[in-house]
This record gives structure tokens, sequence and C-alpha cells, in this order.
């Protein structure tokens, strides 16, 4: 399980971004809020969802789920 938080300031494209604990782009603790513990990033990803609507994982700590949150959603929610 790994500690995850999210920035409470949003990026140049709106995004309140996701960061995995050790990430060297860690925002200080007064700019951010803890999600909690998980295994997988696509989770901490859901748990950002819950107090922001746009999100997004970090490049640098976690460029698997990097973009990949937003796009899933869209097809999900295309599809019948």
């Amino acid at each position: 399980m790994h500690q995850f938080c999210v920035s409470l300031d949003a990026d140049e494209n709106g995004s309140h971004i996701v960061h995995l604990d050790g990430c060297p782009g860690w925002p200080a603790l007064k700019f951010t809020r803890l999600l909690g513990l998980y295994e997988y990033c696509d989770e901490a990803l859901r748990a950002a969802r819950m107090f922001f609507g746009q999100v997004d994982g970090c490049s640098q700590c976690i460029p698997q789920c990097h973009a990949q949150f937003q796009i899933s959603e869209l097809v999900s929610q295309a599809e019948p």
C-alpha cells in the first residue's frame, strides 16, 4: 500500500494532480489533501474525484495514471 495525496491547486489544464509518497513533485502539506493508502494509482484517482471534478496522475511518480483516468471515463460514458 502506498500513501497518495492530491494538490489543492489546479494546474494549467484545470487538473488537480495526484502524487505518490516520495514524489519529488509532492506539494507542501498545506497545499495537499491526503487521500490515504491505496494499492494502485487508479484507486487514488477515484478517491481524488470525490473532492475535485478533474484529476490527473503525476507524470513523474505515477506516469501509468497520467491523463489515463479522464480518457477511460470519457470512453465509459460514451458506451451504451
